[in-house]
């Protein structure tokens, strides 16, 4: 099996500090061209404290500002030209998973010219030269980008993954003062989505050793800070943050499974935040691998500490199924119930149903086909 490519672990920094720190990480490394990708509204943090104006003291900055979410060509394709414009010798992506999936993909292309944009939904091409340094600072809590070797990107409104190693980050900032400024919704969505790839990575079909061991630490840290969160206790956003970067290591070993795969759907023809997408199913996969397991036994060790992990961590007894579990929380994150965010009209649910990712489906711990789905679901 070839070894999948793991980047640096976050560096946690004193909260409210990411601006010195990477003033003083750009003066160190005596970088002279900076380019940075920003949010809007998860910039300002950075924009009230100055930064590009210090920065521009000692070097050049060029800033894409505005990123959109679920990055497509277009949006790969300004970012591409600008990155090679500038010709960076350091790229530094801040915000959300979006911005740091364009962060990454436009170093990837830079450093790895003689790649097609256009081929990266098609195939597979060698991505793996790094020769422009990437720092990655998350400002949400969820889906881990900063720590994977892949991104995400959108063609004609189809969800693609692209893998290389060039994708990797350098270096990481983690600092917890810049994810707990979000509207409740948005911290929920994210700090779900969170929840929901460290449940997955711990039964992934490719999980190992390593990437369950990190999954149950972010499952963790993740599960006993959502809630107090988003009901406003920011002294909880270190730990929810941790949870997402360690949920983002696991995944980048072991990818995702059948909740991902269903949720793509949601959230490009409804609109559904990803996270809440993820996590309106998984409840019922959950209880699914639970039964299956209870009534054959579990075949391998790791089914065994799996299935034993999710009902500790999450409380699971007789009275409380998964289910049961996620429509409470999803109440006292303030969102309705799971199955409010899928479709109802009978035509719609099998397109969902249909659109399921096959590569997500085949790394579920259990063998799903087409039939499977709606009795999982309960639509049948």
């Amino acid at each position: 099996m070839t070894p999948v490519p793991s980047g640096p672990i976050g560096q946690v920094i004193e909260p409210g500090s990411a601006v010195k720190y990477l003033l003083d990480y750009v003066r160190r490394g005596n970088f002279r061209r900076v380019f940075i990708f920003s949010g809007q509204r998860s910039f300002s943090w950075f924009e009230a404290s100055r930064f590009v104006e210090e920065l521009r003291r000692f070097a050049a900055v060029t800033r894409l500002a505005d990123v959109r979410p679920n990055p497509d060509f277009d949006s790969l394709r300004l970012g591409v030209e600008a990155v090679s414009k500038h010709d960076p010798d350091i790229v530094i992506g801040i915000g959300g998973g979006s911005v740091l999936d364009l962060a990454k993909l436009s170093r990837a292309l830079h450093d790895n010219p003689t790649v097609d944009p256009a081929i990266l939904t098609t195939e597979a091409p060698n991505l793996n030269a790094r020769t422009t340094q990437l720092v990655l600072v998350p400002t949400t809590a969820g889906s881990g980008a900063e720590a994977t070797h892949f991104a995400v990107l959108y063609r004609d409104g189809i969800k693609h993954s692209v893998a290389g190693e060039s994708l990797l980050a350098d270096h990481i900032v983690l600092d917890s003062a810049l994810v707990g400024g979000g509207e409740p919704q948005q911290l929920a969505a994210s700090g779900l989505d969170a929840l929901c790839q460290c449940i997955e990575s711990l039964w992934a079909r490719a999980a190992t050793v390593e990437s369950r061991k990190t999954a149950y630490e972010g499952l963790v840290a993740t599960s006993s800070s959502l809630v107090g969160m988003v009901q406003g206790d920011k002294g909880l956003s270190k730990s929810l943050l941790w949870g997402s970067h360690m949920g983002g290591r696991a995944i980048n070993i072991s990818k995702t499974t059948a909740p991902h795969a269903l949720s793509y759907y949601l959230t490009t023809h409804f609109g559904v935040p990803h996270g809440i997408a993820v996590a309106s199913t998984i409840g019922h996969f959950i209880d699914h691998f639970l039964v299956t397991i209870d009534r054959n036994g579990p075949v391998t060790q790791y089914e065994r500490e799996t299935a034993s992990s999710t009902r500790r961590i999450l409380e699971l007894n007789d009275n409380q199924t998964a289910v049961n579990y996620f429509d409470v929380l999803f109440l006292r994150l303030g969102l309705q119930g799971p199955q409010h965010f899928w479709p109802r009209e009978p035509l719609l649910v099998d397109e969902w149903l249909r659109s399921a990712n096959q590569e997500r489906l085949q790394n579920h711990p259990l063998p799903l086909g087409p039939e499977d789905l709606p009795k999982i679901l309960g639509l049948q």
